[in-house]
Formats: C-alpha cells, sequence, structure tokens
C-alpha cells in the first residue's frame, strides 16, 4: 500500500528524475522492483514517453529507457551502481518470526 502511494505521488516529477544523476537510479531502482505493471505503466512509463525525444539524448535520462530493454546493464551501469541496484535490505521481521529490531 505505501508503495502505491510513493509511486503516485511521483506523478508529474518521473522527468525531472530521469535527468538528475541520482534520480535516473531511482527510477530504474522503481522500475525493478515495483511488481505493480499497471501502476508503473500509468505513473512511470507514461512519462517517460511523453518525454522520449528529450530523454534518449541525455546522457541520464536514456538509462532508465534502456532499463526497461536489457536489465541491469553493465554497458549503461557502473559496476558501484549495479551493486546498489542489487542490494537486498533485509525485512525487519525474519521468515521465523524474528524482529531484528
Amino acid at each position: 500500500q505505501d508503495r502505491k502511494r510513493i509511486i503516485k505521488s511521483l506523478k508529474g516529477h518521473i522527468r525531472k528524475l530521469a535527468l538528475n544523476d541520482y534520480g535516473c537510479l531511482f527510477v530504474i531502482c522503481r522500475l525493478s522492483i515495483v511488481d505493480n505493471t499497471e501502476l508503473i505503466t500509468e505513473v512511470v512509463v507514461d512519462e517517460l514517453t511523453k518525454h522520449l525525444k528529450e530523454l534518449i539524448f541525455d546522457k541520464n535520462g536514456r538509462r532508465p529507457l534502456l532499463q526497461l530493454f536489457h536489465p541491469l546493464c553493465s554497458r549503461y551501469l557502473t559496476p558501484r551502481e549495479l551493486f546498489y541496484l542489487n542490494y537486498n535490505v533485509p525485512s525487519p521481521v525474519s521468515k521465523a518470526g524474528y524482529s531484528f529490531c
């Protein structure tokens, strides 16, 4: 439910994020993690397609588009960025029911 609110709050800001050095990594992360394809299409992909020409010619703007075609490719992501995008944050509650907090 929180993910849905976060994604919806990004509506109108995706272009600006995609053109930013670290914002494009945030958009890539959202495209990779969120499993609600309808929501991602409605909020992220539709806004990316509206500004397609601008994004294609920008060094950061093209990276979220490339993520859609070839996920986590080392040709457009540095090893450090790949490390951060593959980093898994442990859940505060383990599967056995033990709390880490």
